[in-house]
């Protein structure tokens, strides 16, 4: 590192000269502690320990001191900057800290000091601060902590929402029986089909004031009956049966429903790179990563009152993210899996609905860290890292029909956040173990856009109906606060943080799907579906997601 050592001679006016800097005196006397010479002091820790081993150094001043040997009690060590002063350079909030470097130096075998020492060496002041930089991250700096615990989760919460929330049409069909047939003087006549259900009676026939209630009801019925007269009755299996005229019906949310989904989707970084800090670059802090997720979700609604519906869900998922080596780093991984659930509500009309939904998923995995610095160390190291995460949506939305197609401009927004729990790592070298401090962060991500139906009724009471999505996505910046971590076995550790990297992005949603409605009888039909899309990102690579699942209402 071109450490300016010098002669015993010279140290006492280097290290006046430079108070930054500490200078080794010659040692090839120092055999036993009788030895010591008068002028030199001992300022470390007591009570001092007797050995035969030690070194005699100059620091800041023209007073000889000394050392003695100590094992690993760092009170009786003397921190000694190997020929370059870094003081000012680095401070609690970097991603990297000297003293740390420093001290992993000494913990390490001597194969692994001088692997990294020999990267240091017959370099400029300028260069050492760019390969300490580089030092430090492949060796002292968790990868990308934005990607586990934050994005990753946030891809699967929004993919598990709007997989709940995803509405399976039907059609509602009402039966009606036929009049008896009657002979008249052996000439057959047959009655017009009319339906035998309770007429609806006028308004003007209630006595008294008639309340909201009333009113509501009175005008359903006149509504359903008004669809029955206006159209034929279409017969199945021997039934006659009669239906709401008005496409957007099949969207109504009638009777209890018992479904299960499965969904996977997608997530990659925003930006990636490195961060600078006190004139110290740190390259691949933000590493390029890539998740992929899935789950499984089941699922019961009720009715509660007049187009109120609600529901619990239940749920397990896992998540597989990988994050890349980079230029002066190695890679890393995060594989949790989790079971969680949660309630739902909505309203639904023709014309107006709203829906909600709040949960929770408990992951669980393991976290891998590769510390990499050719020739010299290539090791995993590995921790246990869980994390709670809630999700919390809203979905509103007011179909209308345009030549035959049902358009239904929507709002989706989609809350995630998420409680990561601290974690330490194990490895081959504990001086390389890290422990990641317990944080949490947020994130807010909307969807505005339309969707498009084409329903397709068949004579046997079934739908098809194809539909395509689109929509402007927003992914908002939340001010996520920094993440904290230190060394794991250093006695003083010091606290290094990461800043969030998070800022508002934009894109498109581009998704198509199917759905198909078995009918069963008038209270009863089966609704299957799936559908798949693109997250078409303006600042990085598109998004995947898919779901498909089954409905049973009854």
């Amino acid at each position: 590192m071109n450490t300016p050592w010098a002669p015993n001679g010279d140290s006492p006016s280097l290290a006046s000269k430079y108070g930054s800097y500490a200078f080794l005196a010659d040692p090839a006397y120092y055999t036993s502690p009788a030895n010591i010479p008068s002028n030199a002091t001992y300022v470390l820790k007591d009570p001092k320990l007797n050995s035969s081993n030690g070194l005699f150094y100059y620091q800041n001043s023209e007073q000889l001191h000394y050392t003695t040997a100590a094992g690993s009690d760092n009170g009786y060590k003397v921190q000694f900057y190997a020929g370059e002063d870094f003081s000012g350079n680095c401070e609690e909030s970097g991603p990297g800290n000297i003293d740390d470097f420093i001290d992993i130096l000494d913990e390490t075998p001597s194969d692994i000091d001088a692997g990294i020492l020999s990267r240091l060496r017959g370099l400029s002041k300028s260069e050492r601060q760019a390969r300490l930089g580089e030092l430090v991250s492949a060796l002292l700096i968790p990868r990308n902590v934005i990607a586990a615990g934050g994005l990753a989760t946030q891809a699967f919460s929004n993919d598990l929402a709007d997989t709940i929330l995803e509405q399976l049409p039907t059609r509602y069909l009402m039966e009606v029986e036929e009049e008896v047939v009657v002979e008249i003087d052996e000439v057959e006549t047959e009655e017009e089909v009319v339906p035998t259900r309770e007429p609806v009676r006028g308004l003007w026939m209630k006595d008294g004031e008639v309340d909201d209630a009333q009113a509501s009801d009175y005008l359903d019925k006149t509504v359903i009956a008004s669809a029955s007269q206006s159209t034929d009755a279409l017969e199945i299996g021997g039934i006659n049966y009669v239906e709401d005229q008005d496409p957007r019906s099949i969207y109504l949310n009638g009777g209890m429903r018992a479904w299960v989904k499965g969904f996977a989707g997608s997530m990659s970084p925003f930006s990636t790179g490195g961060l600078e800090k006190n004139g110290i670059y740190y390259p691949d802090v933000y590493n390029d990563f890539y998740s992929t997720h899935g789950g499984v979700v089941v699922g019961v609604d009720a009715p509660v009152a007049d187009k109120v519906q609600v529901g619990v869900f239940g749920h397990y998922g896992s998540i597989s993210l990988n994050q890349f080596a980079g230029e002066f780093t190695g890679n890393g991984s995060w594989n949790p899996s989790g079971w969680g659930g949660g309630l739902t509500a909505s309203y639904v009309d023709k014309g107006f609905y709203v829906q909600g939904l709040f949960g929770a998923t408990s992951f669980s995995g393991e976290n891998k860290r590769q510390v990499l610095l050719g020739g010299v160390i290539d090791e995993t190291y590995t921790a246990t890292k869980n994390t709670t995460s809630y999700v919390g949506a809203v979905r509103v939305g007011a179909p209308v029909l345009w030549v035959g197609v049902i358009v239904d401009p929507q709002l989706t927004a989609t809350w995630n956040g998420n409680n990561d729990a601290s974690y330490t790592e194990s490895g081959r070298y504990d001086a390389l173990a890290l422990k990641v401090k317990s944080y949490s962060d947020h994130f807010l991500q909307t969807a505005l856009g339309s969707k498009f139906s084409w329903p397709i009724p068949y004579d046997n009471g079934n739908l098809l109906t194809p539909s395509l999505r689109v929509a402007w996505l927003a992914d908002w910046n939340t001010n996520n606060g920094d993440v904290s971590y230190q060394r794991a076995n250093a006695e003083n550790p010091t606290t290094a943080k990461i800043p969030s990297n998070q800022e508002m992005e934009n894109g498109v949603l581009l998704e198509g799907g199917v759905d198909y409605a078995i009918f069963g009888g008038e209270s009863s039909s089966w609704m299957l579906y799936a559908k798949g899309g693109a997250k078409v990102w303006f600042s990085k690579s598109a998004d995947w997601r898919a779901s498909g699942g089954v409905t049973f209402r009854f």
